[in-house]
């Protein structure tokens, strides 16, 4: 697929790969989803797959070399930002009602190329509290290929 032009930002298609893992427990998810830089830092956008079970949900993922942010809208609403020593509130919102999130960053490793047809990776671990209550520790691989 062609890249799109919007303004001065170049769209591009991208195959999203993401491993999670938080104790024995192991959960990758692939996705077709847009690439796009936007001043220092790359955006990716996807629908989250009906594997996901969000409903109709986009996540949009902003990345750059200290910092990555995670917001997802649609059926599921989530904000969450990850920074290599910092401690950040979030929030999730469900059907349910919204909860506050707070992540304990412990790792955050970014790869951005300055070739934009180059594979971007990102590798980041926290502790997750939710409402002040931990709800444990992950890590997180992603792997974005441009097509």
């Amino acid at each position: 697929m062609p890249d799109k032009q919007e303004g001065t930002t170049t769209k591009r298609q991208a195959q999203i790969s993401i491993l999670s893992q938080s104790g024995n427990e192991q959960v990758k998810q692939h996705v077709q989803g847009e690439l796009f830089p936007k001043e220092k830092a790359i955006y990716l956008r996807y629908q989250e797959p009906a594997e996901a079970e969000m409903g109709r949900t986009f996540t949009t993922i902003r990345i750059d070399s200290g910092q990555l942010r995670i917001i997802r809208q649609g059926d599921v609403k989530f904000e969450q930002t990850f920074e290599k020593g910092a401690r950040i509130i979030g929030y999730i919102e469900t059907p349910q009602g919204q909860l506050e999130t707070e992540t304990v960053t412990t790792q955050l490793e970014v790869h951005l190329p300055s070739n934009p047809a180059e594979t971007i990776r990102a590798r980041w671990a926290y502790q997750l509290f939710v409402m002040g209550e931990s709800a444990g520790e992950f890590s997180l691989e992603l792997t974005v290929v441009p097509s």
